[in-house]
């Protein structure tokens, strides 16, 4: 197992530890009052604050990496025909438009229109209707990429209501590259 660090942006300063049993800690602090929303991954310590947070976004780029996964154990003829390749194309098709969104310098007014027209939730039936006819071997990594993304559906949606919210959590998984202007302090139990 990989151990993955998780990053908190708190005041200009984004917090990381290696400790879970910290992070947890840490997540109660930080999340016990707000009322916002929560950009995150399926990471089950999020659920219990649901109630008080406004929403849930679910990270579209991990149900993606499920499905990405799938095609980095088949060899290049296998991964041409897969159901995980038509699965990454379409999450890509929506990945594109968000970056064209920001590219074009779009308010948060206009990226919500734009979410939400007809030629968007085109997009999005498309993936869904992709993902829904997958029958996948049970236990296999392509039965693991179907059931994260059908049980994270509706969360990970969540960003079209809010032109302000973000489609994943990447920007938090990717600090020093993000945020070169904030500081970053090392937490562990003393």
């Amino acid at each position: 197992n990989k151990l993955r660090h998780r990053f908190i942006e708190v005041c200009n300063t984004i917090l990381y530890s290696d400790n879970q049993q910290l992070v947890n800690r840490c997540y109660d602090m930080l999340f016990n009052d707000y009322k916002g929303y929560l950009v995150c991954d399926k990471y089950a310590g999020y659920d219990k604050f649901k109630d008080k947070l406004l929403g849930i976004q679910r990270c579209m780029a991990h149900a993606r990496r499920y499905f990405f996964d799938v095609l980095k154990g088949l060899k290049p003829n296998e991964a041409k025909v897969s159901k995980a390749r038509l699965v990454v194309e379409k999450f890509d098709k929506l990945f594109n438009v968000e970056k064209l969104f920001k590219e074009k310098k779009y308010t948060v007014s206009q990226i919500k229109e734009k979410r939400n027209t007809a030629e968007y939730q085109k997009l999005i039936d498309s993936l869904h209707d992709e993902i829904w006819k997958i029958e996948a071997q049970p236990e296999s990594l392509l039965d693991k990429a179907v059931n994260y993304t059908k049980n994270s559906w509706d969360e990970l949606f969540t960003y079209r209501q809010y032109g302000y919210l973000e489609i994943s959590n990447n920007l938090a998984l990717s600090p020093t590259f993000y945020y070169p202007q904030l500081s970053y302090t090392y937490i562990d139990f003393v």
